[in-house]
């Protein structure tokens, strides 16, 4: 009768099971996510886009001289483009 006494002090062993499948499963998921998070998204959101955010600014702060005639060269350089592409697809399809 001691082993029949165990079983049913330890509630079935249906503790222990709980623990091992949904308690170590979820902590296991856990550790798991977090190793995804801190990996890649923190070092994306943390690292890579604010330096290419830096770098586009660096970049494009090049472009704004203030001078309108450049401005107007590049606007009329962009619509040309666009009519060229718009009449190249009309003859096409």
């Amino acid at each position: 009768m001691p082993a029949l006494h165990s079983f049913l002090y330890d509630r079935w062993f249906i503790n222990s099971a709980y623990y091992r499948v949904i308690v170590g499963g979820f902590a296991a998921a856990s550790r798991g996510l977090d190793a995804v998070e801190h990996g890649g998204f923190d070092k994306f959101y943390h690292s890579l886009l604010p330096s290419t955010f830096s770098l586009a600014s660096v970049k494009l702060r090049r472009v704004q001289t203030g001078v309108i005639s450049k401005y107007l060269t590049a606007l009329f350089a962009g619509l040309l483009i666009m009519v060229v592409i718009y009449v190249a697809f009309l003859l096409i399809g």
